[in-house]
Protein backbone atom coordinates (compact mmCIF):
# COMPACT_ATOMS: atom_id res chain seq x y z
CA UNK A 1 0.00 0.00 0.00
CA UNK A 2 2.84 2.29 0.91
CA UNK A 3 4.57 1.58 -2.44
CA UNK A 4 1.34 2.36 -4.29
CA UNK A 5 1.09 5.77 -2.54
CA UNK A 6 4.68 6.58 -3.56
CA UNK A 7 3.89 5.67 -7.17
CA UNK A 8 0.81 7.91 -7.16
CA UNK A 9 2.78 10.79 -5.64
CA UNK A 10 5.54 10.32 -8.23
CA UNK A 11 2.99 10.28 -11.04
CA UNK A 12 1.38 13.49 -9.78
CA UNK A 13 4.81 15.12 -9.49
CA UNK A 14 5.70 14.24 -13.09
CA UNK A 15 2.31 15.47 -14.27
CA UNK A 16 2.85 18.77 -12.46
CA UNK A 17 6.23 19.18 -14.13
CA UNK A 18 4.72 18.57 -17.56
CA UNK A 19 1.96 21.12 -16.95
CA UNK A 20 4.41 23.74 -15.65
CA UNK A 21 6.79 23.20 -18.54
CA UNK A 22 3.90 23.57 -20.96
CA UNK A 23 3.00 26.89 -19.34
CA UNK A 24 6.59 28.11 -19.54
CA UNK A 25 6.91 27.48 -23.26
CA UNK A 26 3.40 28.60 -24.19
CA UNK A 27 3.54 30.62 -27.36
CA UNK A 28 2.35 34.11 -28.34
CA UNK A 29 -0.76 33.92 -30.54
CA UNK A 30 -0.30 36.17 -33.57
CA UNK A 31 -4.03 36.86 -33.98
CA UNK A 32 -4.62 40.58 -34.43
CA UNK A 33 -0.92 41.45 -34.50
CA UNK A 34 1.82 42.12 -37.03
CA UNK A 35 5.26 41.27 -35.65
CA UNK A 36 8.67 41.85 -37.18
CA UNK A 37 11.27 39.38 -35.91
CA UNK A 38 14.99 39.27 -36.66
CA UNK A 39 17.86 37.56 -34.83
CA UNK A 40 18.43 40.69 -32.76
CA UNK A 41 14.97 42.18 -32.19
CA UNK A 42 11.21 41.58 -32.06
CA UNK A 43 8.79 44.46 -32.62
CA UNK A 44 5.03 44.92 -32.71
CA UNK A 45 4.48 47.10 -35.77
CA UNK A 46 2.42 50.32 -35.69
CA UNK A 47 -1.31 49.83 -35.88
CA UNK A 48 -1.30 46.52 -33.94
CA UNK A 49 -2.27 46.00 -30.30
CA UNK A 50 0.54 46.37 -27.77
CA UNK A 51 -1.10 44.10 -25.20
CA UNK A 52 0.53 40.68 -25.69
CA UNK A 53 -2.65 38.88 -24.67
CA UNK A 54 -4.06 36.91 -27.61
CA UNK A 55 -6.98 38.47 -29.44
CA UNK A 56 -9.56 36.22 -30.94
CA UNK A 57 -12.17 34.24 -29.11
CA UNK A 58 -15.12 32.95 -31.10
CA UNK A 59 -14.60 31.81 -34.68
CA UNK A 60 -17.17 31.64 -37.46
CA UNK A 61 -17.81 28.56 -39.59
CA UNK A 62 -14.73 29.33 -41.68
CA UNK A 63 -12.41 29.71 -38.69
CA UNK A 64 -12.28 33.52 -38.84
CA UNK A 65 -11.80 35.35 -35.52
CA UNK A 66 -15.00 37.40 -35.12
CA UNK A 67 -13.82 39.43 -32.11
CA UNK A 68 -10.73 40.53 -34.01
CA UNK A 69 -12.88 41.86 -36.85
CA UNK A 70 -12.16 39.07 -39.35
CA UNK A 71 -14.78 37.74 -41.75
CA UNK A 72 -14.71 35.23 -44.58
CA UNK A 73 -14.03 36.51 -48.12
CA UNK A 74 -15.41 34.04 -50.64
CA UNK A 75 -13.70 35.58 -53.67
CA UNK A 76 -10.26 35.37 -52.06
CA UNK A 77 -10.96 32.23 -50.02
CA UNK A 78 -9.50 33.60 -46.79
CA UNK A 79 -10.28 35.52 -43.59
CA UNK A 80 -9.67 39.27 -43.72
CA UNK A 81 -10.64 42.59 -42.16
CA UNK A 82 -12.52 44.65 -44.71
CA UNK A 83 -11.05 47.97 -43.54
CA UNK A 84 -7.56 46.60 -44.17
CA UNK A 85 -8.13 44.60 -47.36
CA UNK A 86 -10.89 44.80 -49.93
CA UNK A 87 -12.67 41.50 -50.44
CA UNK A 88 -13.46 42.35 -54.03
CA UNK A 89 -10.99 41.23 -56.69
CA UNK A 90 -11.85 44.23 -58.87
CA UNK A 91 -8.67 46.05 -59.77
CA UNK A 92 -6.91 42.74 -60.35
CA UNK A 93 -5.74 41.54 -63.74
CA UNK A 94 -4.78 38.11 -65.07
CA UNK A 95 -1.50 38.83 -66.85
CA UNK A 96 1.37 37.03 -68.53
CA UNK A 97 4.73 37.86 -66.95
CA UNK A 98 8.41 37.20 -66.47
CA UNK A 99 11.12 38.89 -64.41
CA UNK A 100 14.90 39.11 -64.20
CA UNK A 101 15.07 35.66 -62.57
CA UNK A 102 12.17 33.83 -64.23
CA UNK A 103 13.00 33.75 -67.93
CA UNK A 104 9.81 31.87 -68.90
CA UNK A 105 6.39 33.40 -69.59
CA UNK A 106 3.84 32.51 -66.92
CA UNK A 107 0.33 33.67 -66.09
CA UNK A 108 -1.13 34.74 -62.74
CA UNK A 109 -3.35 37.37 -61.14
CA UNK A 110 -1.82 40.75 -60.23
CA UNK A 111 -3.56 43.16 -57.86
CA UNK A 112 -2.82 46.67 -56.65
CA UNK A 113 0.80 47.89 -56.57
CA UNK A 114 2.38 44.70 -57.81
CA UNK A 115 5.35 46.07 -59.77
CA UNK A 116 8.91 45.34 -58.63
CA UNK A 117 12.36 45.64 -60.15
CA UNK A 118 12.75 43.44 -63.24
CA UNK A 119 9.05 42.47 -63.55
CA UNK A 120 7.41 42.81 -66.97
CA UNK A 121 3.72 42.07 -67.54
CA UNK A 122 1.68 41.55 -70.72
CA UNK A 123 -1.94 41.01 -71.68
CA UNK A 124 -1.15 38.23 -74.20
CA UNK A 125 1.21 35.28 -74.31
CA UNK A 126 2.46 36.40 -77.72
CA UNK A 127 3.52 39.81 -76.38
CA UNK A 128 5.29 38.15 -73.44
CA UNK A 129 7.20 35.74 -75.68
CA UNK A 130 8.18 38.57 -78.03
CA UNK A 131 9.70 40.52 -75.13
CA UNK A 132 11.61 37.61 -73.61
CA UNK A 133 15.38 37.98 -73.81
CA UNK A 134 16.66 36.24 -76.96
CA UNK A 135 19.05 33.33 -76.41
CA UNK A 136 21.03 32.52 -79.57
CA UNK A 137 22.79 29.27 -80.47
CA UNK A 138 26.44 28.97 -79.48
CA UNK A 139 27.93 28.29 -82.94
CA UNK A 140 30.67 30.62 -84.28
CA UNK A 141 32.03 31.88 -87.57
CA UNK A 142 35.73 32.24 -88.36
CA UNK A 143 36.78 35.60 -89.77
CA UNK A 144 39.51 36.25 -92.34
CA UNK A 145 41.91 37.44 -89.63
CA UNK A 146 41.55 34.08 -87.80
CA UNK A 147 39.29 35.37 -85.02
CA UNK A 148 35.78 34.05 -84.31
CA UNK A 149 32.43 35.80 -83.82
CA UNK A 150 29.21 34.46 -82.30
CA UNK A 151 25.54 35.13 -82.91
CA UNK A 152 23.93 38.18 -81.29
CA UNK A 153 20.35 39.17 -80.41
CA UNK A 154 17.78 40.12 -81.51
CA UNK A 155 18.01 38.32 -84.88
CA UNK A 156 20.83 35.94 -83.85
CA UNK A 157 22.91 36.86 -86.90
CA UNK A 158 26.66 36.52 -86.61
CA UNK A 159 28.36 39.61 -85.24
CA UNK A 160 30.40 41.44 -87.89
CA UNK A 161 34.01 40.34 -88.18
CA UNK A 162 36.77 42.81 -87.36
CA UNK A 163 37.33 44.67 -90.58
CA UNK A 164 40.75 44.52 -92.22
CA UNK A 165 39.59 47.11 -94.72
CA UNK A 166 39.33 50.67 -93.39
CA UNK A 167 37.02 53.39 -94.77
CA UNK A 168 38.03 56.82 -93.50
CA UNK A 169 34.56 58.42 -93.91
CA UNK A 170 32.64 55.53 -92.36
CA UNK A 171 30.96 54.05 -95.45
CA UNK A 172 28.57 55.63 -97.92
CA UNK A 173 29.21 59.23 -97.04
CA UNK A 174 28.80 61.06 -100.32
CA UNK A 175 29.27 64.51 -98.80
CA UNK A 176 32.67 63.91 -97.22
CA UNK A 177 35.82 62.98 -99.12
CA UNK A 178 37.45 59.82 -97.81
CA UNK A 179 39.41 56.77 -98.83
CA UNK A 180 39.19 52.99 -98.44
CA UNK A 181 42.29 50.89 -97.75
CA UNK A 182 42.02 47.13 -98.22
CA UNK A 183 44.06 44.13 -99.29
CA UNK A 184 44.10 45.47 -102.86
CA UNK A 185 45.44 48.92 -102.02
CA UNK A 186 43.96 52.36 -101.36
CA UNK A 187 41.21 54.06 -103.35
CA UNK A 188 40.05 57.67 -102.81
CA UNK A 189 36.62 59.24 -103.34
CA UNK A 190 36.60 61.32 -106.55
CA UNK A 191 34.34 63.29 -108.83
CA UNK A 192 33.76 61.58 -112.20
CA UNK A 193 32.01 62.17 -115.50
CA UNK A 194 30.42 59.03 -116.94
CA UNK A 195 29.80 59.08 -120.67
CA UNK A 196 28.40 56.36 -122.92
CA UNK A 197 29.47 55.99 -126.54
CA UNK A 198 28.64 53.08 -128.86
CA UNK A 199 27.20 51.22 -125.87
CA UNK A 200 30.39 51.49 -123.89
CA UNK A 201 30.73 53.54 -120.71
CA UNK A 202 33.82 55.50 -119.85
CA UNK A 203 34.69 57.12 -116.51
CA UNK A 204 36.80 60.24 -116.34
CA UNK A 205 38.04 61.67 -113.04
CA UNK A 206 37.58 65.44 -112.81
CA UNK A 207 38.22 68.06 -110.08
CA UNK A 208 34.53 69.06 -110.21
CA UNK A 209 31.39 68.79 -112.34
CA UNK A 210 28.09 70.63 -112.68
CA UNK A 211 24.77 69.04 -111.68
CA UNK A 212 23.55 66.61 -114.33
CA UNK A 213 22.97 62.93 -115.06
CA UNK A 214 26.64 62.32 -115.82
CA UNK A 215 28.12 64.11 -112.77
CA UNK A 216 28.73 61.49 -110.10
CA UNK A 217 30.81 60.73 -107.06
CA UNK A 218 32.96 57.59 -107.13
CA UNK A 219 32.59 56.52 -103.47
CA UNK A 220 35.38 54.18 -102.31
CA UNK A 221 34.02 51.38 -100.06
CA UNK A 222 35.10 48.10 -98.46
CA UNK A 223 33.70 44.80 -99.77
CA UNK A 224 33.03 41.50 -97.98
CA UNK A 225 36.46 40.05 -98.78
CA UNK A 226 38.40 42.98 -97.29
CA UNK A 227 39.03 44.60 -100.66
CA UNK A 228 37.75 47.88 -102.10
CA UNK A 229 35.21 48.83 -104.76
CA UNK A 230 33.52 51.99 -106.09
CA UNK A 231 29.88 52.99 -105.75
CA UNK A 232 28.69 55.65 -108.21
CA UNK A 233 26.17 58.18 -106.92
CA UNK A 234 24.61 61.08 -108.84
CA UNK A 235 25.33 64.31 -106.95
CA UNK A 236 22.12 66.40 -107.13
CA UNK A 237 24.02 69.67 -106.58
CA UNK A 238 27.21 68.80 -108.42
CA UNK A 239 30.55 67.40 -107.20
CA UNK A 240 33.72 69.11 -106.05
CA UNK A 241 37.04 67.75 -104.69
CA UNK A 242 35.81 64.20 -104.17
CA UNK A 243 32.52 65.03 -102.41
CA UNK A 244 28.97 65.97 -103.39
CA UNK A 245 28.15 69.65 -102.82
CA UNK A 246 25.74 70.26 -99.93
CA UNK A 247 22.82 72.64 -100.31
CA UNK A 248 21.82 75.33 -97.83
CA UNK A 249 19.68 73.95 -95.00
CA UNK A 250 21.13 70.44 -95.27
CA UNK A 251 23.34 68.67 -92.77
CA UNK A 252 25.47 65.56 -93.05
CA UNK A 253 24.50 63.59 -89.93
CA UNK A 254 24.94 60.18 -88.30
CA UNK A 255 21.65 58.48 -87.55
CA UNK A 256 19.62 55.40 -86.55
CA UNK A 257 15.91 54.71 -86.04
CA UNK A 258 13.58 51.99 -84.78
CA UNK A 259 14.08 49.89 -87.91
CA UNK A 260 17.78 50.48 -88.46
CA UNK A 261 19.81 49.78 -85.29
CA UNK A 262 23.18 50.61 -86.86
CA UNK A 263 24.76 54.04 -87.08
CA UNK A 264 24.78 55.35 -90.65
CA UNK A 265 25.51 58.70 -92.25
CA UNK A 266 23.55 60.68 -94.82
CA UNK A 267 22.38 64.18 -95.66
CA UNK A 268 19.24 65.53 -93.95
CA UNK A 269 17.59 68.64 -95.40
CA UNK A 270 14.97 71.00 -93.98
CA UNK A 271 12.13 71.44 -96.43
CA UNK A 272 9.60 73.78 -94.83
CA UNK A 273 10.89 74.40 -91.31
CA UNK A 274 13.88 73.37 -89.13
CA UNK A 275 14.11 69.64 -88.41
CA UNK A 276 11.22 68.86 -90.74
CA UNK A 277 13.06 65.67 -91.66
CA UNK A 278 12.48 64.18 -88.20
CA UNK A 279 10.06 61.26 -87.78
CA UNK A 280 9.09 58.95 -84.93
CA UNK A 281 12.08 56.91 -83.79
CA UNK A 282 14.73 58.84 -85.74
CA UNK A 283 17.78 60.06 -83.82
CA UNK A 284 20.54 62.12 -85.45
CA UNK A 285 24.05 63.04 -84.29
CA UNK A 286 26.93 65.16 -85.51
CA UNK A 287 29.60 62.53 -84.68
CA UNK A 288 29.85 58.77 -85.02
CA UNK A 289 30.93 58.48 -81.36
CA UNK A 290 27.76 60.21 -80.13
CA UNK A 291 25.62 57.93 -82.32
CA UNK A 292 27.30 54.76 -81.05
CA UNK A 293 27.06 55.95 -77.45
CA UNK A 294 23.30 56.47 -77.71
CA UNK A 295 22.78 53.22 -79.62
CA UNK A 296 24.51 51.05 -77.04
CA UNK A 297 22.60 52.30 -73.98
CA UNK A 298 20.23 49.62 -72.64
CA UNK A 299 18.52 50.61 -69.40
CA UNK A 300 17.21 48.22 -66.75
CA UNK A 301 13.53 47.30 -66.84
CA UNK A 302 12.56 48.52 -63.35
CA UNK A 303 9.82 51.11 -62.92
CA UNK A 304 8.84 53.88 -60.52
CA UNK A 305 5.30 54.53 -59.35
CA UNK A 306 4.12 58.12 -59.64
CA UNK A 307 1.78 59.81 -57.20
CA UNK A 308 -1.13 59.41 -59.62
CA UNK A 309 -0.64 55.62 -59.61
CA UNK A 310 0.98 55.44 -63.06
CA UNK A 311 4.46 54.04 -63.71
CA UNK A 312 7.49 55.43 -65.54
CA UNK A 313 10.57 53.55 -66.73
CA UNK A 314 14.22 54.47 -67.23
CA UNK A 315 15.27 56.26 -70.43
CA UNK A 316 18.57 56.70 -72.27
CA UNK A 317 21.17 58.10 -72.29
CA UNK A 318 21.55 58.41 -68.49
CA UNK A 319 18.89 55.78 -67.63
CA UNK A 320 17.18 58.13 -65.18
CA UNK A 321 13.47 57.59 -64.54
CA UNK A 322 11.27 59.52 -66.96
CA UNK A 323 9.51 62.41 -65.20
CA UNK A 324 6.08 61.77 -63.72
CA UNK A 325 3.23 63.91 -64.98
CA UNK A 326 2.51 66.56 -62.38
CA UNK A 327 4.41 64.73 -59.64
CA UNK A 328 4.99 66.67 -56.39
CA UNK A 329 7.65 65.64 -53.87
CA UNK A 330 6.57 64.16 -50.57
CA UNK A 331 8.08 66.28 -47.81
CA UNK A 332 6.57 64.42 -44.86
CA UNK A 333 5.36 60.85 -44.15
CA UNK A 334 2.02 59.94 -45.72
CA UNK A 335 -0.67 59.50 -43.04
CA UNK A 336 -3.96 57.60 -43.15
CA UNK A 337 -6.81 60.11 -43.10
CA UNK A 338 -10.57 60.40 -43.70
CA UNK A 339 -11.23 57.00 -42.10
CA UNK A 340 -14.51 55.42 -43.15
CA UNK A 341 -15.18 57.98 -45.89
CA UNK A 342 -14.91 57.58 -49.65
CA UNK A 343 -11.80 59.76 -49.50
CA UNK A 344 -10.00 57.42 -47.06
CA UNK A 345 -6.38 57.01 -48.04
CA UNK A 346 -2.81 58.20 -47.63
CA UNK A 347 -2.20 61.95 -47.55
CA UNK A 348 0.99 64.04 -47.52
CA UNK A 349 1.02 67.83 -47.20
CA UNK A 350 -2.79 67.51 -47.01
CA UNK A 351 -2.82 66.18 -50.59
CA UNK A 352 -3.93 62.68 -51.62
CA UNK A 353 -1.08 60.27 -52.33
CA UNK A 354 -2.98 56.99 -52.63
CA UNK A 355 -6.69 56.23 -52.28
CA UNK A 356 -7.24 53.01 -50.30
CA UNK A 357 -8.50 51.63 -46.98
CA UNK A 358 -5.54 52.13 -44.66
CA UNK A 359 -6.10 52.25 -40.85
CA UNK A 360 -2.37 51.78 -40.24
CA UNK A 361 0.82 53.80 -40.45
CA UNK A 362 3.32 54.52 -43.22
CA UNK A 363 6.90 53.43 -42.62
CA UNK A 364 10.03 54.32 -44.59
CA UNK A 365 11.74 51.21 -45.98
CA UNK A 366 14.71 50.24 -48.17
CA UNK A 367 16.63 53.49 -47.67
CA UNK A 368 19.39 53.99 -50.22
CA UNK A 369 17.93 51.49 -52.73
CA UNK A 370 15.75 51.89 -55.81
CA UNK A 371 12.81 50.63 -53.73
CA UNK A 372 13.13 53.40 -51.11
CA UNK A 373 9.78 54.84 -50.21
CA UNK A 374 6.77 54.70 -47.90
CA UNK A 375 5.09 51.36 -47.22
CA UNK A 376 1.96 50.23 -45.35
CA UNK A 377 3.06 48.93 -41.94
CA UNK A 378 0.35 46.25 -42.00
CA UNK A 379 1.08 44.41 -45.25
CA UNK A 380 4.19 46.21 -46.58
CA UNK A 381 2.26 47.33 -49.68
CA UNK A 382 3.85 50.26 -51.50
CA UNK A 383 2.30 53.68 -50.87
CA UNK A 384 4.74 55.76 -52.92
CA UNK A 385 8.35 55.67 -54.04
CA UNK A 386 10.68 58.52 -53.14
CA UNK A 387 13.27 59.81 -50.72
CA UNK A 388 11.71 59.64 -47.28
CA UNK A 389 13.05 61.95 -44.56
CA UNK A 390 13.22 60.94 -40.92
CA UNK A 391 9.79 61.70 -39.35
CA UNK A 392 9.85 64.66 -36.97
CA UNK A 393 8.08 64.89 -33.64
CA UNK A 394 5.81 67.71 -34.82
CA UNK A 395 2.27 67.18 -36.06
CA UNK A 396 1.00 68.84 -39.24
CA UNK A 397 -2.44 70.42 -39.27
CA UNK A 398 -5.12 67.84 -39.98
CA UNK A 399 -2.74 64.90 -39.75
CA UNK A 400 -1.48 62.53 -37.06
CA UNK A 401 2.17 61.63 -36.47
CA UNK A 402 3.36 58.21 -37.65
CA UNK A 403 3.54 55.80 -34.69
CA UNK A 404 6.75 53.94 -34.03
CA UNK A 405 7.20 50.17 -33.55
CA UNK A 406 6.86 48.89 -29.99
CA UNK A 407 9.54 46.61 -28.59
CA UNK A 408 7.98 43.24 -27.74
CA UNK A 409 10.18 42.05 -24.88
CA UNK A 410 9.99 38.30 -24.33
CA UNK A 411 7.88 37.58 -27.41
CA UNK A 412 9.65 35.44 -30.00
CA UNK A 413 12.16 34.02 -27.55
CA UNK A 414 12.59 30.30 -26.82
CA UNK A 415 10.08 30.51 -23.94
CA UNK A 416 7.38 32.39 -25.88
CA UNK A 417 7.59 31.58 -29.60
CA UNK A 418 5.27 33.30 -32.08
CA UNK A 419 2.46 30.96 -33.12
CA UNK A 420 0.56 31.06 -36.42
CA UNK A 421 -1.34 28.67 -38.67
CA UNK A 422 -0.45 28.47 -42.36
CA UNK A 423 -2.98 26.45 -44.36
CA UNK A 424 -4.15 24.82 -41.10
CA UNK A 425 -0.58 23.81 -40.24
CA UNK A 426 0.80 25.03 -36.88
CA UNK A 427 4.02 27.02 -37.22
CA UNK A 428 6.17 28.67 -34.55
CA UNK A 429 8.93 31.26 -34.94
CA UNK A 430 11.55 32.07 -32.34
CA UNK A 431 15.00 33.56 -31.87
CA UNK A 432 17.80 31.28 -30.72
CA UNK A 433 19.23 32.12 -27.28
CA UNK A 434 22.42 33.60 -28.80
CA UNK A 435 20.37 35.96 -31.06
CA UNK A 436 22.20 34.85 -34.21
CA UNK A 437 19.25 33.37 -36.14
CA UNK A 438 15.48 32.88 -36.22
CA UNK A 439 13.92 29.41 -36.41
CA UNK A 440 10.79 28.54 -38.41
CA UNK A 441 9.41 25.35 -36.90
CA UNK A 442 6.71 23.18 -38.43
CA UNK A 443 7.29 19.50 -39.27
CA UNK A 444 10.84 20.46 -40.23
CA UNK A 445 12.87 23.45 -39.04
CA UNK A 446 14.53 26.17 -41.10
CA UNK A 447 16.78 28.90 -39.75
CA UNK A 448 17.40 32.37 -41.13
CA UNK A 449 19.36 35.52 -40.40
CA UNK A 450 16.88 37.65 -42.35
CA UNK A 451 14.10 39.85 -40.95
CA UNK A 452 10.64 38.27 -41.09
CA UNK A 453 7.27 40.00 -40.85
CA UNK A 454 4.60 37.74 -39.32
CA UNK A 455 0.83 38.22 -39.39
CA UNK A 456 -2.09 35.85 -39.08
CA UNK A 457 -1.59 32.98 -41.55
CA UNK A 458 1.31 34.69 -43.32
CA UNK A 459 5.09 35.12 -43.17
CA UNK A 460 6.99 37.66 -45.31
CA UNK A 461 10.74 38.07 -45.71
CA UNK A 462 11.90 41.69 -45.89
CA UNK A 463 14.34 42.21 -48.77
CA UNK A 464 15.73 45.21 -50.69
CA UNK A 465 13.24 44.31 -53.43
CA UNK A 466 10.28 44.50 -51.02
CA UNK A 467 8.33 42.03 -48.90
CA UNK A 468 8.38 38.48 -50.30
CA UNK A 469 5.74 36.06 -49.05
CA UNK A 470 6.87 32.65 -47.82
CA UNK A 471 4.10 30.35 -49.05
CA UNK A 472 5.79 26.98 -48.45
CA UNK A 473 7.08 25.47 -45.22
CA UNK A 474 10.50 23.86 -44.66
CA UNK A 475 9.20 20.28 -44.99
CA UNK A 476 7.67 21.13 -48.39
CA UNK A 477 11.03 22.48 -49.58
CA UNK A 478 12.69 19.32 -48.26
CA UNK A 479 10.26 17.10 -50.22
CA UNK A 480 10.86 19.09 -53.42
CA UNK A 481 14.64 18.86 -53.00
CA UNK A 482 14.44 15.13 -52.27
CA UNK A 483 12.25 14.52 -55.31
CA UNK A 484 14.86 16.00 -57.65
CA UNK A 485 17.96 14.77 -55.83
CA UNK A 486 18.18 11.42 -54.05
CA UNK A 487 18.84 12.83 -50.60
CA UNK A 488 19.57 10.14 -48.05
CA UNK A 489 20.13 12.60 -45.22
CA UNK A 490 19.07 16.19 -44.46
CA UNK A 491 21.63 18.16 -42.44
CA UNK A 492 19.84 21.51 -42.16
CA UNK A 493 17.57 23.95 -43.99
CA UNK A 494 18.35 27.65 -44.24
CA UNK A 495 16.09 30.47 -45.49
CA UNK A 496 18.02 33.17 -47.38
CA UNK A 497 17.51 36.26 -49.50
CA UNK A 498 18.65 35.47 -53.07
CA UNK A 499 18.46 38.72 -55.06
CA UNK A 500 15.05 39.62 -53.68
CA UNK A 501 13.70 36.04 -53.56
CA UNK A 502 13.01 33.99 -50.45
CA UNK A 503 14.91 30.73 -50.99
CA UNK A 504 15.29 27.62 -48.85
CA UNK A 505 18.77 26.07 -49.05
CA UNK A 506 18.43 22.38 -48.21
CA UNK A 507 21.79 20.93 -47.14
CA UNK A 508 22.06 17.15 -47.29
CA UNK A 509 23.70 14.04 -48.67
CA UNK A 510 22.90 12.84 -52.19
CA UNK A 511 23.41 9.26 -53.31
CA UNK A 512 24.53 8.55 -56.86
CA UNK A 513 26.47 5.98 -58.87
CA UNK A 514 29.82 6.33 -60.57
CA UNK A 515 29.64 4.94 -64.10
CA UNK A 516 26.10 3.83 -63.25
CA UNK A 517 27.56 0.98 -61.15
CA UNK A 518 29.56 2.07 -58.11
CA UNK A 519 27.44 3.59 -55.27
CA UNK A 520 28.69 6.92 -53.96
CA UNK A 521 27.48 9.93 -52.01
CA UNK A 522 28.26 13.64 -51.79
CA UNK A 523 27.22 16.72 -49.82
CA UNK A 524 25.04 19.11 -51.81
CA UNK A 525 22.93 22.23 -51.25
CA UNK A 526 19.61 22.36 -53.11
CA UNK A 527 17.86 25.72 -53.48
CA UNK A 528 14.05 25.82 -53.43
CA UNK A 529 11.94 28.96 -53.96
CA UNK A 530 9.91 29.56 -50.77
CA UNK A 531 7.18 31.32 -52.76
CA UNK A 532 6.70 28.84 -55.63
CA UNK A 533 8.35 25.65 -54.27
CA UNK A 534 10.33 25.39 -57.52
CA UNK A 535 13.98 24.41 -57.75
CA UNK A 536 16.23 27.47 -58.13
CA UNK A 537 19.05 26.83 -60.56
Amino acid sequence: MKGRNISIISLLFVLALLISSTILVSGFAITGHVIEISPSSVQLLPGTPTNPAAIGGDKDEHGCYIAAGYSWCESKQKCLRTWEENCSTSGCSNLWWFDSKTKVCGQKQFCGSYMYQGLQTFTTLEACKAALPVVCTADVKQCLDGSYVGRVAPDCDFAPCPSLCKDSDGGKNYYLKGKATGNDGTTEDSCVIISIQDGLGTTTSVPSCEPGPNCKISEALCNDIEGTYADFYNCPNGCEDGACIQTTGCSNLWWFDNSNKLCGQKQFCDSFFPYSYMYLGLQTFTTLEACKSALLVVCTADVKQCLDGSYVSRVAPNCDFAPCTGEKPVVEPPVCDNWGAEEEGWYANNELVKLEKCHCAAICSYEGTRSEGWYNSYNNALITFGKCPVPTTGTATGTTPAPTPVSATGIGGPDQPIEINMDDKPVTLSQDPSHTEVSINSVDTATTTETLRVSEGRIDMMTNMGAVEIKYLPEEARRTASAIHKLTQIDNIQLTDENGKAVYVVHGTESYKILWIIPASRNIAVKVDATTNDIVQ
